[in-house]
């Protein structure tokens, strides 16, 4: 940083390894040559006044660094062959050629953390926007760029180097550490002359630096103080805690797909529900109807000729008095016949055989009550036993549906029916398997009376209505790669028991 930005020192010139090799990173003197080493005595008088300025007495001043470093690192719990490489003490060829020049243990202990590593927490590693992070090296994008690709931008030729790339890496490292640390040791040493460059007046750096102290002076929360003592412990609680969000969150859309696939079913089951009843209110209006027609087609077969009741048949017998009226005038003139009832007689009509009630003994002229009339219904229920009883009620043609697809459908074919027609076991109640006769309708029933078997079984075991069950086999009926089968395969894996028919 001091050498490129505050001495003003030129960036190195890495086309070529000979013309950045004899580079030294000291100079002995102000506008000294930047390829000539310092002496032993120009290092030492430099060492010797820092360890003055800060209090500290030793011999071996050039050294002490080292002796230092490697008992502080054992202090710290590192291993001696890890202390060992730290100072290249002794190294053999597989840590001098094979293994990395610098040891973690050591590294982690110098920097104030466990050895074991996993601790790591650093509480102004707050990052650096971009636009700041350029502006330290501002010449080491371009050259590892042309490193990389073996050619400036302008089209010079670049020695593809493997040390001059990796220092250009380090140097891209070292800008976000630069900029971090720079903020804390300007508080502390606010007066040194580093910070007259102009890197440390730009507005974004002074930006970072009031974010940063400000992230510096607020209490750290919870999860950041668990991540300081136990990082493993935090990691495995943050990674529980996504996956126990993405669990629920998956349970939570099948939840909503079973919802939707439920409620349509039973939209489904509702809207032949609404058939089959708007079907049977009208074949209910129309027996009534037909009742109605009997009941009016027995009074007007039981009132006497016109000529004896002119009034009542003009009226066409609407009324229990008309038809009490009429019964009345036919007993008088039986009793006392006219003679225009002889000489007249009565125009036939089709009178139906009806059982008089006993007659107590009465004065004469006493009023003779109206004959007993059976109940509408009884004469219908009779009509129907004797149709029965001759064998003469016609079995309706059915079938079922083939075109059914799923179980909740299948379930309201057999129980309500569907399209206006009875339900199958209403068939199987009154007609047996006679409405069945042909063999493909008979193939076709037994496929189908096995699933609805097995839902009264399930209905009955799990105490819940057969439409749920209905539903719980339509979500069921997948096969291993989630696709659903048709009804047929699920009869077929329902005798297997392959199917597993999990409780709502």
């Amino acid at each position: 940083m001091i050498r490129f930005h505050i001495t003003g020192l030129p960036a190195p010139d890495f086309t070529s390894s000979d013309r950045w090799y004899p580079l030294k990173l000291f100079r002995a003197t102000k506008g000294g040559s930047t390829t000539k080493a310092i002496i032993y005595n120009t290092q030492l008088d430099a060492i010797d006044d820092a360890f003055k300025a800060a209090g500290i007495v030793g011999s071996a001043k050039t050294h002490l660094a080292r002796r230092s470093g490697a008992q502080m690192a054992e202090l710290g719990g590192a291993e001696e062959g890890q202390v060992r490489r730290a100072g290249r003490w002794n190294s053999k060829v597989m840590e001098s050629c094979y293994l990395s020049a610098i040891p973690r243990e050591v590294l982690r202990v110098h920097a104030g953390f466990s050895r074991e590593g996993g601790s790591y927490f650093l509480t102004r590693d707050v990052d650096v926007r971009e636009e700041l992070l350029t502006k330290v090296f501002p010449w080491a994008d371009d050259w590892d760029s042309a490193i990389s690709s073996g050619k400036t931008a302008n089209g010079t030729r670049v020695e593809v180097n493997i040390a001059a790339r990796g220092f250009i890496r380090l140097l891209l490292r070292l800008r976000k550490v630069i900029v971090q640390d720079a903020v804390v040791l300007r508080k502390s040493f606010p007066k040194w002359f580093v910070w007259s460059h102009s890197l440390f007046s730009d507005p974004l750096f002074l930006q970072y630096e009031r974010d940063l102290l400000a992230s510096l002076d607020s209490p750290a929360p919870s999860d950041d103080r668990i991540a300081q003592v136990l990082p493993l412990l935090a990691e495995q609680i943050a990674s529980s805690t996504a996956a126990m969000q993405q669990a629920m969150a998956a349970g939570f859309v099948a939840v909503g797909a079973q919802v939707a696939s439920f409620s349509q079913q039973q939209n489904l089951v509702f809207a032949e529900q609404r058939k089959y009843h708007d079907t049977q209110m009208q074949a209910l209006h129309q027996h009534v109807n037909a009742l109605s027609g009997m009941f009016m087609g027995a009074l007007s077969a039981l009132s006497p000729a016109s000529t004896s009741t002119p009034r009542a048949a003009a009226h066409g017998l609407t009324s229990s008095s008309a038809a009490v009226e009429a019964t009345h005038l036919s007993s008088s003139d039986t009793a006392h016949p006219s003679s225009h009832s002889i000489t007249s007689p009565a125009p036939h009509s089709t009178i139906l055989p009806i059982t008089l009630q006993p007659q107590r003994t009465a004065s004469p002229g006493a009023h003779m009550g109206p004959p007993a009339v059976p109940p509408v219904g009884a004469i219908g229920r009779a009509a129907g036993d004797e149709d029965v009883e001759r064998g003469q009620e016609q079995m309706p043609a059915f079938e079922q549906d083939r075109n059914i697809a799923s179980v909740g459908q299948l379930w309201a074919e057999w129980e309500y029916g569907m399209g206006g027609r009875p339900s199958v076991a209403e068939m199987d109640s009154r007609w047996g398997n006679k409405w069945r006769t042909k063999d493909t309708h008979r193939k076709h029933y037994a496929r189908r009376i096995n699933i609805i078997t097995k839902i009264k079984s399930l209905a009955t075991e799990r105490h819940t209505s057969c439409e749920v069950i209905a539903q719980q086999l339509d979500s069921a009926r997948t096969d291993e790669k989630g696709k659903q089968i048709s009804l047929f395969q699920l009869n077929e894996q329902l005798k297997t028991g392959a199917v597993v028919i999990t409780a709502a």
